[in-house]
Order: structure tokens, then C-alpha cells, then sequence
């Protein structure tokens, strides 16, 4: 019974949160400081001070993170999780930060080689996945509206990479676990509508039931406003990555998630600094899926070649799978072909009855669909 009393108290909390993140985003800085400063102290009072740590990338908003911290408990603990992917002045800040870092256990290109590749986004990357992987999945991404996978991207499904979101989880996630400990994170609701999600279902501070674990997010409702505006007023040490070469993020240098968003990309930048280490991802399936990504790299003249051939071929192949109704003949064709009528009609089905969101079309003109579908 009070576990239910618990769960039904935070669907209401979840509520008033959504109605308020507006308003809370817009107060003052120095109100949205001094609200973050009190979500660590009562995280270490709730968890115990000897329990919880500050995760730190290197990056921009957890160096905020660690002043901020430090500012409410100067010993606090500071651990970063090496993925073997950071440049090297962004460890080198970690450590004066006064972090311990811990190595990767495991090879990127292997595990990336045997699990995929990730690609565009972390969405994306899934939803490719899945669809390759089971009906359910396939359905999921190609008929469920919430989920599915935006029409831009469907030609990846015809192209032969192996792509997952599993690569984070590996590198980040499960070393994370491994500590045992409670993390501060800098994560912020403006960088993904799933960081959004989560801040409107537990807030701040997140706990479980039994109020033994939990995550900090400080800095949940803090704009880039108030990141720069920190790092002025507390002369927070930042990594030459921003300060000399102007980057607008660190993190994996490798990493494509947003990518083909830049006008500036964060592989014109590794190609100048580490050309060897550029070049090394450049001779792994990621070359492929930042070509299908439309990933600029002005600083390459023969990727910016085969970009433009490949561009050309995309848009080509959307011309065709588009059709006069949007893709939804593509997408049954291509469901059909992998799975069989049978099994697909039954994950359409299922999702339907399960309530996993609602679809692209009406039950019936999906199921009309797949069966009218070659095999």
C-alpha cells in the first residue's frame, strides 16, 4: 500500500513539475544557483555525504558542476569515466579537478564491431537497432508515432551497418554502476527531451522508494545563459578544448550523436588536433554512417567528395521509397521482407493491444498494408 501511495504522490509531483518548469528556467541566475546549490546539500544529507560523488567529463557544464559542488562541500568525491575516446587535456582537467579516473575495460572499435555503431542520435540509433532485431522492434520504429524512426532516416535500414545505441551503456553507464556510489551529474533538460522527461518525473533529485539510492541532476534547469555566466563569475577552469580551439562541446571525439547539426564539426576539429587518431575512425564503419548522416568535414577534401556523391544517392533512394504515400509501402515491404507477414501482422497487433503508443495509420490500414506487402 505505501508503495502505491508513493508512486500515485509522484505522478502528481510529475504534474506540478511540468506546469512550473517554464517559470523555474526563467528566475534569476543567482535564484537557480542558490535552488542547485541546495539539491546537493540535501543529496549528501538524504544518501550521506561519504556515499555520493560528482561525475565529471571534462566538459563545460560539469566543471560548473564541480565549482558548484565544491562550493557546498569542498571534499566532495570526484570520479570520471575514462571512455578512452576523450582528448587528452579533457582527462588532464578532470584530474585537477581533483578526480579519479578510471580506465576503460573494454576496446571501442570491438565492442562497436560486435554490438553497432551508434549514428545521428541516441533515438535513432535505437530505433534502427530494434527494427532489426525483432517484429516488435520493427513495428515499434516503422508504425508506432511516438516511437518510430523519422522518415529522413529510414535509409539506413537498407544499408549494411550494424548500429545500436548500446555504446554510452558500456562506456559510461556500466562503469557507473560498478562504483556502487550516487552520482551528481551535470545533465540539463534543454539537451534532449528524454533528460526533459526525467527531470518532470522525479525532479532534481532522484530516489528510490526505499530512499537508499538516487542520481543528482544540479543543473537540470539551467540554460547556456547560466553555464557561461558561472564560469565568469567563479573563474571556473575550463579545458583548452573550449578556451583555445572554441569548441562547443567535448566529450567522445568520436562521437556522432548531433553531429549534422554543427556548422562547425567536431571532426574538422579532431582531424587538426590528433590527424592519426581522426584518421583511425575514419577506417571503421563510422566514415559510412557520417556520410549517411550528411556530417560535414570541411577540413577533408575526399570525405567532402564522397559526401556529396553520397547525398546525391540518398536523395535518390527517398525519391523512390517515398512514393505517392509517404513511405508507408516502403515500410511494409521492408518489414515484410525481414520478418514475414505473419509475424509482423502479429507485432502490429501486439502493440496496438499493449497501448505502446498510438500508430502511424489505423490498425486496419496496417494490417491491409502488410499484406499487400512482397515478400
Amino acid at each position: 500500500m505505501n508503495q502505491l501511495i508513493e508512486i500515485e504522490t509522484r505522478k502528481s509531483e510529475r504534474i506540478i513539475r511540468t506546469a512550473k518548469m517554464k517559470d523555474l528556467m526563467a528566475e534569476p541566475h543567482e535564484k537557480k544557483v542558490k535552488r542547485s546549490k541546495a539539491v546537493v546539500q540535501e543529496f549528501e544529507d538524504v544518501l550521506g555525504k561519504d556515499t555520493v560523488y560528482v561525475s565529471t567529463s571534462g566538459g563545460k557544464d560539469s566543471a560548473c558542476l564541480s565549482a558548484l559542488c565544491k562550493s557546498v562541500d569542498p571534499t566532495v568525491k570526484h570520479i570520471m569515466f575514462d571512455t578512452g575516446l576523450e582528448y587528452q587535456d579533457t582527462v588532464n582537467l578532470a584530474r585537477s579537478q581533483g578526480a579519479v579516473v578510471i580506465p576503460p575495460k573494454t576496446n571501442w572499435k570491438l565492442f562497436c564491431d560486435t554490438k553497432g555503431y551508434p549514428a545521428v542520435s541516441k533515438h535513432v540509433s535505437k530505433r534502427i537497432h530494434d527494427a532489426k532485431v525483432s517484429p516488435v522492434g520493427c513495428a515499434l520504429t516503422l508504425f508506432s508515432g511516438p516511437y518510430h524512426l523519422a522518415d529522413k532516416w529510414l535509409h539506413f535500414l537498407d544499408m549494411d551497418l550494424l548500429i545500436s545505441h548500446r555504446c554510452c551503456d558500456e562506456f559510461k553507464k556500466k562503469p557507473a554502476k560498478a562504483v556502487k556510489l550516487n552520482p551528481i551529474i551535470g545533465t540539463r533538460v534543454t539537451e534532449s527531451a528524454e533528460r526533459k522527461n526525467a527531470w518532470k518525473k522525479t525532479g532534481c533529485n532522484s530516489y528510490n522508494l526505499a530512499g537508499t539510492k538516487g542520481v543528482s541532476r544540479p543543473l537540470s534547469l539551467w540554460a547556456d545563459a547560466d553555464v557561461d555566466q558561472y564560469v565568469l563569475e567563479h573563474d571556473v577552469q575550463l579545458s583548452k578544448i573550449y578556451t583555445q580551439y572554441e569548441a562547443k562541446r567535448t566529450g567522445c571525439v568520436c562521437c556522432p550523436y548531433g553531429a549534422h547539426l554543427e556548422t562547425e564539426s567536431r571532426f574538422d576539429l579532431l582531424h587538426e588536433l590528433e590527424p592519426r587518431r581522426y584518421q583511425h575512425f575514419m577506417n571503421t564503419p563510422l566514415r559510412k554512417i557520417l556520410l549517411a548522416s550528411g556530417v560535414r568535414i570541411q577540413t577533408d577534401p575526399d570525405y567532402m567528395n564522397d559526401l556529396a556523391a553520397a547525398s546525391d544517392l540518398i536523395k535518390d533512394w527517398h525519391e523512390q521509397a517515398a512514393g505517392s504515400d509517404r513511405y508507408f509501402s516502403w515500410k511494409c515491404s521492408w518489414a515484410v521482407k525481414r520478418y514475414g507477414k505473419e509475424a509482423m501482422l502479429d507485432a502490429v497487433t501486439h502493440i496496438y493491444k499493449g497501448g505502446k503508443g498510438v500508430l502511424i495509420k489505423t490498425l486496419p490500414e496496417i494490417i491491409k498494408g502488410i499484406q499487400l506487402a512482397r515478400e
